[in-house]
């Protein structure tokens, strides 16, 4: 927003290429999941840096259990502008990549927020400057600044989301570090910018609920690489037979990756499994009453007659085919 209190164009477009990026997040727990997330977080205010964290948290800010942490960057506003499709397949430069994986390592041995969670209410969320959330304007001497010591960022947009009712204490953390400079110095955290991100915490929290479920995840909820391999063919339709071959793996393999994601991901059917990777269902659910029945289908026995009015009906093909008799004599 600017300052008449509206979204200006540019705000807009933003956010729109954004939440494309989001609603094509995957539907389960893969291993780069939170990685995604930043990535399609990092074209809202691009360029920038984005950290992605799902956490468990004490009310005091410090964090019992790190469930995920991913890094994202959108360095260019050219690369912005890239289709949705593209954000996920371009390689990024040995610079960025160097430096996102230093931002997600310090990520994952975070053990303090830096603030406090007492004011948040289940499925809420708050937003606002990394100085805001320190309490003072030396946030990079704080806990807030751990993630991005040495990096190139003039300033951090924060939000903390709420997930689940309840005092459940898991959130989703998110850490947009601007880059760059503007026509007044080194880039900062404008009130538009606050705005932009707000706008859109309540798909993001929606993504997190469908991948990784209501409860904490574990190790065993989420996707090994072979096995996302595995259910990204099997969403194409293609048998266990194909999947061995395209990835040069035994069917027996195929097989205990199909098994063990049928585990995982709640599903009792092929049909459940694909559903619940494209994002139709939720973990669990079923697409088919358990306690239905398939009803048999009869066929009419055949009476012939002796009169052509005692033709039945109903004409019932035969199970066998039927041999054509060679004609006697000529």
């Amino acid at each position: 927003m600017g300052e008449s209190g509206h979204f200006n164009a540019s705000s807009f477009d933003a956010v729109v290429r954004s939440c494309e990026r989001l609603c094509g997040l995957p539907a389960v727990a893969t291993l780069d999941w939170t990685d995604r997330a930043a990535r399609a977080l990092s074209v809202l205010l691009a360029p920038s840096r984005v950290c992605v964290m799902i956490a468990q948290a004490e009310p005091s800010g410090r964090i019992s259990a790190l469930e995920a942490a991913g890094c994202g960057s959108c360095l260019t506003r050219e690369e912005a502008l890239l289709p949705a499709s593209a954000s996920w397949t371009d390689a990024e430069n040995a610079n960025a990549a160097g430096v996102d994986i230093a931002i997600r390592s310090r990520a994952d041995r975070v053990r303090e927020l830096g603030f406090r969670l007492d004011g948040l209410k289940p499925r809420s969320s708050m937003v606002g400057s990394a100085s805001r959330f320190a309490g003072s304007e030396l946030w990079r001497t704080s806990a807030v600044g751990a993630v991005w010591v040495g990096t190139d960022v003039t300033d951090v947009l924060m939000s903390v989301s709420s997930l689940g009712e309840g005092s459940t204490g898991r959130y989703v953390v998110v850490q947009i570090g601007l880059v760059g400079h503007g026509a007044a110095g080194p880039r900062r955290v404008a009130v538009e910018h606050q705005a932009s991100l707000e706008s859109l915490l309540p798909l993001l929290s929606r993504r997190v609920l469908l991948a990784l479920g209501a409860t904490p995840s574990t190790e065993s909820t989420w996707l090994t690489v072979r096995e996302q391999q595995v259910l990204e063919h099997l969403v194409l339709g293609k048998s266990v037979r194909q999947i061995a071959d395209d990835l040069g793996r035994s069917p027996h393999t195929v097989h205990d990756h199909v098994k063990s994601l049928h585990r995982k991901l709640g599903a009792s059917s092929r049909g459940e499994l694909i559903a619940r990777a494209l994002g139709y269902i939720e973990e669990g659910a079923r697409i088919r009453d358990e306690e239905s029945k398939v009803a048999s289908v009869h066929e009419p026995k055949l009476a012939v007659g002796r009169d052509a009015d005692d033709v039945p009906d109903v004409v019932v093909r035969p199970t066998e085919p039927v041999r054509a008799t060679r004609p006697t004599g000529a």
